[in-house]
């Protein structure tokens, strides 16, 4: 032991149980040689104490785990914190004061600092379990009945919750948490990751239950299902904010408390995810007799003889019950929660708040396509195919069947399309044919896509986008699919992106949790035969507004049989881009897609074929009228072009490469050199014209 550990030993004496409070986590209790308890390390009831000189040795014994070579603090932190002896003696240095992180000590990253680390979970269960026996609440010691573990996103354990049940029925229940090193007896800090979390993440749709014990039973359905820690009084403990852009199904227990809990829950995400799409289903809906405080597991036991698609198929079958939470009641609970007095302050979240949706992956409507959550706009040329392919994704996202054979649907949507330009028996028509291409049946719609041909909303009006929003509500619907813009448009300077802008706007956020697909019309001045640009697009405030788009130009004029060359950009802010070329078969209701930068650098070789093409022939014309031979400069202004380009110099090198033509010095009429072609075996002339 050298100069310094022994100095270290010194000053140690007498503060040991400060060091070891510090640095392992003890408590008092733990610290006092009179009690007896479970130890930190293996648990059991009474096995643990500290010795009776522990303030000068910081002695400990376990006589399960730590009964031999337990004679000083120094060899109890290397047991409790798993260390070898220098860095057991450089933590009591750092905590004395004498070390190099002195003033970032061990007591400052153990949390808290008169707390227990525990090695696993269930050990420090054993510890709750000590002091609920020493409190009288349960009569002896023993292992909870049951327990739940919490994880956040990446996995990685944050908490558990675990149940003791009590011999007058009731249930005791506590959580202990992760902190560096191991466990702690206390609540999971705020705000408390949400139960199964990484599977939650992952999903679209998400099942909220209230409690583990529910929750669990929905996932033995085949569902993802989570819950928040604490009980239905606690739900403002966690954080809501991974439920962004999710399909929410809250499945309260059935009394007063689950009601409550609906409402309050409700409430929080929209708050904290206010583009998740919110759903109450009632229990007692589909079991009347449901006893008081029933949730999903008795419903499940009470049904045990169905099979588990059966019972989620019955789930998805309930009402819609939220409309029974937002009455005044729940609006006021809601707005209580907000603590906001209905003014605007423009003060934003913080970047910290809002760091969980950025690392979410992207929710795609179309993969790859159109994102969740932006708003898209689906632009074409007068007569290019843009209600047939808008009124193909309607049935596309509707039914979940991939977009034109390409695209793939992750997920199945309720769809509202709203056309202005054809009535109700054109719009039909078409949504048949697109259906039936696909093998799908009238009963395969039910409710997934509803059709309105006879109102067509104002988009300035605000009774008009209250009255879409109240059937975006009642219907469940996912997407508005509006045909075409300049129809809602009536009223407003649509050369002026200040009136464009927040009435899209208005109308947007009037059908959200909603997403909005607009279609509207290029400008008559883009290219024919290419893709437009998003400033393409007519009038104002359109391209700015455009999360998603898909914009399409004719590449050869329709020639009434049923086949479309179309040419498509399409694109987004969550950085998906394609160049396409669409060969649409509208008989046959087929599509072929092809890339559109092949077919560019196909023209554009076809173009380069004829032009040398055309540069042979003019160059031979040419010497067969001059005798066979001619200067450089005549042959290329023959042929329209000049001598320095490139597809000229190759056409001369080909026509030499043929063994008919050679080059030849020459004079021109300037009598100055110059450099010439002339057919293979001609006599040159003095000069050459």
């Amino acid at each position: 032991m050298n100069l310094e550990t022994e100095q270290i030993k010194r000053q140690a004496v007498g503060r040991w149980p400060d060091i070891l409070r510090a640095i392992c986590g003890l408590n008092d209790e733990q610290l006092n040689p009179k009690i007896h308890g479970p130890c930190p390390q293996c648990g059991g009831t009474d096995r643990f104490r500290a010795l009776d000189d522990v303030a000068e040795t910081g002695g400990l014994f376990c006589n399960q785990c730590f009964a031999t070579r337990n004679g000083d603090g120094f060899a109890a932190i290397q047991w409790l914190r798993s260390c070898t002896f220098s860095g057991a003696v450089k933590l009591v240095a750092d905590a004395i004061g004498q070390g190099s992180n002195a003033h970032h000590t061990p007591a400052s990253i153990s949390e808290p600092k008169h707390k227990t680390v525990h090695v696993t979970a269930e050990k420090a269960a054993d510890a709750l379990a000590w002091g609920m026996v020493q409190s009288g609440i349960i009569p002896e010691q023993r292992k909870p009945d049951a327990g739940w573990r919490y994880r956040n996103a990446e996995g990685s354990g944050a908490g558990a919750v675990f149940r003791w049940n009590l011999p007058d029925g009731g249930k005791e229940i506590r959580q202990v948490s992760a902190v560096r090193g191991g466990w702690i007896t206390s609540a999971m800090p705020e705000p408390r990751p949400l139960y199964r979390l990484p599977e939650l993440v992952e999903s679209a749709e998400v099942w909220l239950c209230e409690g583990e014990k529910s929750a669990d039973a929905a996932v033995s359905l085949g569902l993802v299902a989570t819950t928040s820690a604490g009980g239905s009084g606690a739900a403002d403990k966690s954080d809501w904010s991974p439920l962004h852009g999710k399909r929410v199904y809250i499945l309260p227990d059935n009394d007063e408390p689950g009601a409550k809990f609906a409402v309050t829950v409700a409430g929080l995400i929209r708050k904290e995810a206010p583009n998740a799409t919110i759903e109450v289903k009632w229990l007692k809906d589909d079991w009347p007799e449901i006893p008081e405080a029933g949730d999903v597991f008795d419903w499940q036991e009470q049904f045990d003889s169905a099979d588990a698609e059966t019972l989620r198929n019955r789930l998805q079958a309930l009402a819609n019950r939220i409309e029974e939470y937002d009455s005044p009641e729940a609006e006021a609970s809601e707005n209580e929660s907000d603590d906001s007095s209905g003014a605007r302050t423009f003060a934003g979240k913080s970047a910290a708040e809002l760091w969980h949706p950025a690392s979410q992956p992207v929710e795609w409507l179309v993969a790859g396509v159109f994102s969740c959550d932006q708003p898209t706009i689906f632009g074409a040329k007068q007569k290019s195919l843009k209600t047939t392919l808008l009124t193909d994704l309607a049935v596309s996202l509707a039914s979940g069947l991939p977009w034109l054979g390409k695209f793939d649907i992750p997920k199945r949507r309720r769809v509202l399309f709203v056309t202005g330009e054809a009535p109700e028996a054109a719009a039909i028509r078409k949504v048949k044919r697109a259906a039936e291409s696909r093998n799908l049946r009238r009963e395969d719609f039910t409710d997934s896509l509803r059709i309105e041909a006879l109102s067509f909303p104002t988009l300035p009006s605000l009774d008009d986008c209250q009255a879409v929003g109240e059937a975006v509500k009642e219907h469940g619907i996912e997407v508005v699919l509006l045909d075409p813009l300049y129809m809602g448009l009536s009223g407003l300077n649509t050369a002026n992106l200040t009136e464009v802008g927040p009435a899209m706007r208005q109308f947007m956020e009037h059908c959200r949790p909603a997403n909005v697909i607009i279609a509207h019309h290029v400008k008559k001045t883009a290219s024919f035969d290419d893709a437009p640009n998003l400033e393409d697009l007519s009038q104002a405030g359109i391209a700015e507004f455009a999360g998603n788009y898909w914009l399409m130009g004719r590449m050869a004029e329709y020639t009434g049989d049923g086949m479309h060359s179309l040419a498509i950009r399409a694109g987004g802010r969550d950085e998906q881009f394609h160049l396409l070329k669409l060969e649409f078969d509208e008989q046959a209701w087929r599509a072929e897609f092809s890339s559109l930068m092949d077919h560019r650098e196909d023209q554009q070789a076809r173009k380069e074929t004829e032009r040398v093409n055309q540069y042979q022939a003019s160059i031979k014309a040419h010497l067969n009228r001059n005798n066979g031979q001619a200067t450089l400069a005549k042959l290329a202004e023959a042929a329209g072009t000049k001598t320095g380009r490139e597809s000229f110099q190759r056409v001369i090198d080909e026509l030499c490469d043929s063994g008919q033509y050679e080059r030849f010095e020459t004079k021109g009429g300037n009598n100055r050199p110059c450099k010439g072609l002339r057919v293979k075996g001609q006599k040159s002339a003095d000069t050459v014209l």
